[in-house]
């Protein structure tokens, strides 16, 4: 499979996991145009996967959905709360724990822990090569659930929203949001994605792992990527990367 990280970040968040006969989205928040201009064509998709109902994630799932005539799979709750996106979209729902097949890929959900009213990261298994990319945001921690659930992944993105030290002297949010950030229904801190990979994660049969989301206020590629050299052993930090563009990985 092939895997098109087309945008991360707090701005806005959006995926394509193909093959050569079946076309996936992962997340909807950035415009159509954006998404056509970093993919390099008209994706004809077969289906967009919105992990949660914030807008930097579902926020252009109705036009992409209308536009390309593709169903969206959604929890319910995160549905419910942006009903008016979805006019005239072809919408299921899907919850943690539900499996679906769509053409090549099996995907899984698995519930996470945000301040959303539903959010789910997922598993998509290539059938024939039986190769799985697991996919993990907005989560203010990693429950066992979770573990069990991206135990044997080939390649992950894992988000890496914040540095623990960039948010505490931002001057820009109030302690409410600091709060808010680091708590266990926030988002992945650097530490917290690093101590998943190097205590859960066999980095001898891991593929990839790319890193994500990382706010434009509270957190910086140099800064991850300065917490991977003291953190993991040199020999996997070619396994490690940070998106700072568009990023295409193969599994």
């Amino acid at each position: 499979m092939k895997i098109k990280l087309l945008y991360s970040s707090s701005s806005g968040n959006s995926t394509i996991i193909e093959t050569d006969n079946t076309l996936l989205m992962m997340d909807a928040g950035i415009s159509y145009k954006k998404i056509k201009k970093a993919y390099g064509s008209d994706p004809k998709l077969d289906a967009i996967f919105i992990s949660h109902e914030h807008s930097d994630h579902v926020g252009s799932v109705g036009i992409i959905a209308r536009k390309t005539g593709c169903p969206i799979y959604i929890p319910q709750k995160s549905y419910e709360a942006k009903i008016n996106l979805f006019n005239n979209c072809i919408v299921n729902y899907i919850e943690g724990g539900q499996t679906v097949e769509i053409g090549d890929f099996t995907i899984s959900a698995f519930s996470t822990k945000h301040d959303s009213l539903a959010s789910v990261g997922y598993v998509f298994t290539e059938k024939s090569t039986n190769k799985k990319f697991g996919f993990l945001t907005d989560t203010g921690g990693i429950t066992k659930l979770i573990e069990k659930s991206l135990s044997d992944c080939n390649a992950y993105f894992i988000e890496s929203d914040y540095d623990e030290e960039e948010l505490e002297k931002y001057a820009g949010y109030d302690d409410y949001l600091k709060e808010r950030i680091r708590s266990p229904y926030g988002h992945l801190s650097n530490q917290q994605a690093l101590d998943f990979v190097t205590t859960k994660l066999n980095l001898n049969s891991v593929e990839v792992i790319v890193f994500g989301h990382l706010s434009k206020n509270t957190n910086t590629p140099e800064k991850l990527r300065e917490r991977i050299e003291s953190t993991i052993p040199k020999q996997f930090w070619d396994k490690l990367k940070i998106i700072t563009q568009t990023t295409i990985i193969e599994v």
